[in-house]
């Protein structure tokens, strides 16, 4: 994964952003901002429209690794497939 890019305008320090809490809430919701302690990043907040973005995307692509996992698997070995009659519901 390559480095994250931000602006210096999305960089607080910890005091700070415990000091103007509500200006920071309004910042993250237009763009992710950078809390720094001792100079490195120690964490981002973000709205939390974005963090549902990223989360729903996150659990996408979690599954479409599995399913390759899976195909790849049963391309290798057939002997693993289960028949579509065996999994199949019956009409109640």
């Amino acid at each position: 994964m390559g480095k994250v890019l931000f602006g210096e305008d999305q960089l607080i320090s910890a005091s700070e952003a415990a000091k103007h809490f509500a200006d920071l809430k309004k910042r993250a919701a237009i763009k992710p901002q950078f809390i720094l302690s001792g100079g490195k990043v120690e964490a981002v907040m973000i709205s939390f429209d974005q963090y549902q973005t990223q989360m729903t995307r996150l659990h996408e692509l979690e599954e479409t690794a599995l399913l390759l996992q899976r195909i790849d698997r049963l391309e290798k070995d057939h002997s693993c497939a289960i028949p579509w009659e065996q999994i199949r519901r019956s009409p109640e």
